[in-house]
């Protein structure tokens, strides 16, 4: 796995794990002066992931660009769902035993062990990030641990403090206390919103802007977003029924169905999930763009984002510090919506912009259309 001469080698100061399209920009951008100190390790846990890790190679601009076939290296047990997820959970659990008690082994399937890697950044619970701070634990190298920005989840909930029991249970025993005491320094696209969330915190460092270079080099990696730059003025951040009751998902679809008849549908452009079945060649090109990556080049302060939950809304105001109008569903869908309920993330969004009334949350469908009158500017012309 080596790339590079001996001396090139000793200069690989670090190494960034991404397992989704959001983690590959965090990582170019984190890397923007150190790129070819710093390699790129990228799991499949994300379709679109071979392609992305192919190209950035060919870019040449980091010192490697690593992919990751995780379930071949054993890393990672494909997820199951019904009476299978309880099969699926005890293999997932005898294998992360497996992989702690013979660490040297399980990175040397994927990690460049040959290199002391001074910062590993990781954005989420992925187990090659997770494996290789163990390995450096176990093996008593100093290293810098960096957790990076991975959306909405790491401001409301770190990922960071989120160990299950029985992680730290065999963290322990195979590593020692440091494994679950190691500090870690944080990197966010803001680092108010977290402040604000976690105000006990002592300090966190602020991701560098992506620079019109940087912004060309994402372009390559998704190149149909050329067809997408000019984006209708209301965008639907679109969902699945998972999060509904049948009845819920009945009042979703209709009030999506009146808000396009009362918008116009060329007035309005559906970002689909990935996943949804009922989705058009154009849709599911759409949808497989990472929405933060169809924000670049917008004025997205002139639009208007309709969720009943996404945290992807966000992502203009976190990222690029544009303010587009907000129109979150949650609270008018309440009774058919089933998980987590809590508003807080959406109340210190809403203080973080400049204009707080841009971000609303109507409590019935009339005031899903009030709030677009408003942002369209139809309220206005009612008044005159």
């Amino acid at each position: 796995m080596s790339n590079g001469s001996n001396e090139k080698k000793k200069t690989v100061k670090n190494a960034i794990f991404c397992a989704t399209p959001f983690h590959v920009l965090g990582a170019i951008a984190i890397s923007r002066d150190q790129a070819s100190e710093t390699d790129i390790y990228i799991t499949n846990q994300f379709g679109d992931s071979r392609r992305l890790a192919g190209i950035l190679k060919e870019e040449n601009r980091f010192h490697d660009v690593i992919y990751i076939d995780a379930q071949a290296t054993r890393i990672e047990v494909i997820p199951s769902t019904g009476i299978k997820k309880l099969w699926t959970n005890s293999h997932s659990l005898l294998q992360y035993i497996r992989n702690c008690a013979c660490i040297r082994k399980t990175v040397n399937r994927y990690l460049h062990t040959e290199y002391d890697y001074e910062r590993i950044f990781v954005a989420s619970n992925s187990m090659a990030g997770r494996y290789a701070i163990l390995y450096y634990i176990k093996t008593k190298k100093h290293f810098q641990l960096w957790q990076y920005d991975d959306g909405m989840g790491s401001y409301v909930n770190s990922i960071a403090e989120r160990l299950p029991l029985y992680d730290r249970f065999f963290r322990i025993v195979f590593f020692g206390k440091r494994a679950v005491s190691l500090k870690k320094r944080r990197i966010m696209f803001s680092p108010k919103l977290y402040m604000e969330l976690n105000p006990q915190h002592e300090k966190v460092y602020a991701m560098p802007k992506l620079t019109e270079k940087e912004t060309v080099l994402i372009h390559r990696l998704y190149p149909e977003v050329e067809s997408f730059q000019s984006l209708s003025k209301v965008i639907m951040i679109d969902t699945l029924n998972e999060g509904y009751t049948l009845n819920g998902w009945k009042e979703y679809t209709t009030l999506r169905e009146r808000i396009e008849d009362y918008v116009g549908v060329e007035n309005i452009v559906y970002k689909k999930h990935p996943r949804d079945r009922e989705i058009n060649d154009r849709e599911k090109e759409m949808a497989s763009i990472p929405f933060e990556v169809l924000c670049m080049g917008q004025d997205m302060s002139e639009k208007i984002l309709i969720t009943s939950v996404s945290s992807a809304v966000y992502t203009p105001k976190l990222v690029f510090d544009q303010e587009p109008a907000l129109i979150i569903l949650c609270r008018c869908l309440e009774d058919g919506m089933t998980g987590d309920k809590s508003y807080e993330h959406i109340e210190v969004v809403r203080k973080l912009y400049r204009d707080s009334s841009r971000v609303e949350m109507p409590e019935n469908s009339k005031e899903v259309f009030l709030a677009l009158d408003r942002h369209l500017g139809r309220e206005k012309v009612k008044n005159e």
